[in-house]
């Protein structure tokens, strides 16, 4: 009976320090599904999510294009970068929403090359982002959007497996009991 009553505070333990773990920041829009509102030839708007730069999504068109990625399930969000296609240089204006809700926009002079970046204070939980273009001397086009989000490490999932385990195991010798 005592080493079940261990067992339990050691499970209770470790479930509640998963909460404090760390988290590793990564890179989610590769592993997302990228649509657009038009695409241009072969430049695919899952080029936009491939992780390389030197690829890109082109709208074939003036604004208002948008391109969405849907990153399957709900992310911690707390940094997007999104890399400019764009010639000539000019005023633009990228309306950013989160599931749907308003969140922020760029807006100012922007170049082809050019790297636009929002970090979040707090971490944004979403499944969807979604960047708008409204105004551009160009076609609407990326060459790259990341989407950073906090990812709990594989160490912290394994804590809280064996947690779950230890709850279960220590249900099962009660009832045994």
């Amino acid at each position: 009976m005592a080493q079940l009553k261990t067992l339990l505070i050691v499970t209770v333990f470790m479930l509640l320090n998963v909460g404090n773990a760390h988290a590793t920041l990564v890179n989610v829009a590769p592993g997302g599904t990228a649509t657009a509102s038009g695409t241009y030839l072969t430049s695919t708007p899952d080029l936009a999510i491939d992780g390389n730069t030197t690829t890109l999504w082109n709208a074939g068109s003036w604004p208002t294009q948008w391109i969405e990625i849907d990153l399957g399930s709900v992310f911690q969000i707390v940094e997007i970068r999104a890399w400019v296609a764009q010639t000539p240089a000019g005023g633009t204006q990228h309306d950013v929403t989160l599931d749907g809700a308003s969140d922020f926009s760029w807006i100012g002079i922007t170049s082809d090359g050019d790297i636009l970046n929002h970090n979040y204070a707090t971490a944004a939980s979403a499944q969807t982002v979604r960047i708008t273009t409204t105004s551009s001397p160009s076609w609407v086009a990326w060459n790259e959007i990341e989407i950073w989000a906090q990812v709990p490490e594989p160490s912290t999932l394994a804590l809280m497996g064996l947690g779950l385990a230890g709850l279960g195991f220590a249900s099962r010798k009660k009832k045994q009991a």
